[in-house]
């Protein structure tokens, strides 16, 4: 009776919430749910797991470790999922972390040049592990055009077939296909938009996985 007193005593009350590790998620959010989670309870007898479990619903939290800070103060400690690309869902375009998990609808995500399309969304270990080289050849797309200075010009990547990445440009006002070389995806796409400069209106389609760029045009 005496501990029940004790540990339920307002000197037990929660007045401070340390929240760290925070990029993306709402530290107010946190606070919010740890102290309505806590107020009847106290810091000595509230449920870390309960709570642990409550946080780790957000989008981004991928792990909450929490902890009492005797006698007024829980410390909540978040590893957070980190954003590897945008992708186009039958539901509109989400921020994916690099093991595959879909997090939110993306907004203007200026950390990802261009939208990845051909995610498969069926529930299998194949499409689980299609979706993961689909990051990981995105992730190298994003890092090569980067280092050409080309990501401005790239509309969207289709890795629906991973064997053949291709790239959406575009030229003269119109969307140009461009299939890219994925040992040489700088090269081969620069080597393209060099091909095409200036002759979008006539241009259907690229082949640039080879030696030298393939134009296929327009018939009219």
């Amino acid at each position: 009776l005496f501990y029940q007193t004790a540990t339920g005593s307002p000197f037990f009350r929660v007045r401070n919430i340390d929240v760290r590790g925070i990029v993306r998620t709402p530290a107010e959010d946190i606070r919010r749910v740890v102290a309505a989670d806590t107020e009847k309870e106290g810091v000595w007898n509230s449920d870390i797991a309960a709570l642990k479990a409550k946080l780790e619903k957000f989008p981004f939290v991928r792990s909450a470790a929490i902890s009492r800070a005797l006698p007024a103060g829980i410390r909540v400690d978040v590893v957070e999922r980190v954003p590897a690309a945008v992708v186009r869902l039958k539901s509109g375009d989400h921020l994916v972390d690099a093991e595959g998990t879909i997090l939110i609808a993306a907004k203007d995500e200026k950390e990802f040049p261009f939208t990845l399309i051909g995610w498969d969304e069926t529930k299998s270990e194949k499409a689980q592990t299609d979706n993961l080289t689909r990051l990981k050849l995105y992730a190298k797309m994003v890092d090569e055009w980067r280092q050409f200075d080309l990501t401005s010009r790239v509309k969207l990547v289709d890795l629906t077939n991973i064997k053949e990445p291709t790239a959406t440009i575009e030229d003269s006002g119109r969307p140009i296909a461009v299939l890219v070389a994925k040992d040489s995806l700088g090269k081969s796409l620069r080597s393209a938009i060099e091909a095409v400069a200036g002759k979008g209106a006539k241009v259907r389609s690229v082949d640039s996985a080879g030696l030298y760029p393939v134009i296929q045009y327009i018939e009219f």
